[in-house]
C-alpha cells in the first residue's frame, strides 16, 4: 500500500472526527454560522495549500520544499490541537452566541 493510500485513509478519518467534534463545540441556536464557517476554512485550505505547495516547488525547482510547507501545515495543527479543551468547548456550547 503506498503513501497516497494511507493518507487518503487517515485524512478521512481525521474529517470525520473534526465534523464530530465540531458538533460538540457548537450551539444548537448557532450550527449554521459554525458549520458554514467550518466549510469556508476548509475551501481556502483546498486552496491555500496546493498553491503554497506550487509557489514554493517553482521558486526552488524541485518539490522537496513544497513537501516540506505541507508537514509544516500538519505539525502547526497538531501543535493548535494539542491546546484545545474539549470539556470547556463542550461546556460554553451550552451557550447561545446569538448577540
Amino acid at each position: 500500500m503506498g503513501i497516497g493510500n494511507h493518507c487518503g485513509v487517515a485524512l478521512g478519518g481525521i474529517q470525520a472526527c473534526s465534523r464530530a467534534l465540531i458538533a460538540q463545540f457548537t450551539p444548537s441556536e448557532n450550527s449554521a454560522e459554525f458549520f458554514g464557517f467550518f466549510a469556508t476554512s476548509g475551501k481556502f485550505a483546498a486552496i491555500l495549500g496546493p498553491v503554497l505547495f506550487a509557489v514554493l516547488t517553482d521558486l526552488t525547482g524541485t518539490p522537496r520544499f513544497g513537501i516540506v510547507s505541507i508537514v509544516l501545515f500538519f505539525v502547526v495543527g497538531w501543535v493548535v490541537l494539542c491546546f484545545v479543551d474539549e470539556e470547556k468547548g463542550i461546556g460554553e456550547s451550552r451557550h447561545s452566541v446569538v448577540p
